[in-house]
């Protein structure tokens, strides 16, 4: 009997420290959950366009291999630039409203083209997404990265004729930042 009382004490304290591990190893994950979202933070303020800055035009090639570029001052169009990342859940999240955009924006006063921060499934997601009717840039000819600061995706640009920035929208879109981009674009996305 004493016996079973000694392995009923070592279940229970073994129960016990497995517990207090866990309570642990929760608490250090959402420390460093904080510290993560804190750094996602910076990124989303301090990297990327601002507007107003003027940017060189993108050159690279298409999810095919092809060459695409996209030149300011020689066409009147407004370009949107819709930044994604292949593996990026936030950009799945936002392709609702990308889909949307391209299909709703005035094609005479905008172009409209996307690029992705990695290569590697461009051309698959690109398609799985329905970017089908726009080019899709899957890498960029080295000056014109740095000019447009990729870092962060999901990312939406509105670039004037003249290589002006007109509007960045960073992450996933709430109500209000739909609405002022929406107002930008001069079209109402879907709610």
């Amino acid at each position: 009997m004493s016996r079973n009382r000694i392995s009923a004490w070592a279940r229970a304290l073994s129960f016990l420290g497995l517990a207090i591990a866990l309570v642990i190893t929760n608490l250090i994950l959402l420390r460093k959950n904080r510290e993560l979202q804190s750094y996602i933070d910076e990124q989303r303020q301090s990297s990327g366009l601002n507007v107003g800055e003027v940017v060189s035009p993108i050159e690279g090639l298409d999810v095919n291999g092809s060459p695409v570029g996209f030149r300011y001052n020689e066409d009147p169009r407004k370009t949107i630039i819709l930044v994604f990342s292949p593996d990026c859940d936030y950009c799945t999240q936002t392709m609702p409203l990308w889909r949307s955009i391209i299909a709703r924006v005035d094609k005479s006063a905008f172009r409209i083209f996307a690029v992705s921060l990695y290569p590697a499934g461009s051309k698959e997601y690109a398609s799985a997404q329905g970017l089908d009717s726009i080019p899709v840039m899957a890498r960029m000819f080295f000056g014109g990265a740095n000019s447009y600061k990729f870092g962060l995706s999901p990312e939406t640009i509105l670039v004037g004729a003249n290589g002006t920035v007109e509007g960045v929208w960073k992450g996933l879109v709430d109500a209000p930042t739909q609405k002022e981009m929406e107002q930008a674009l001069g079209i109402e996305a879907p709610k």
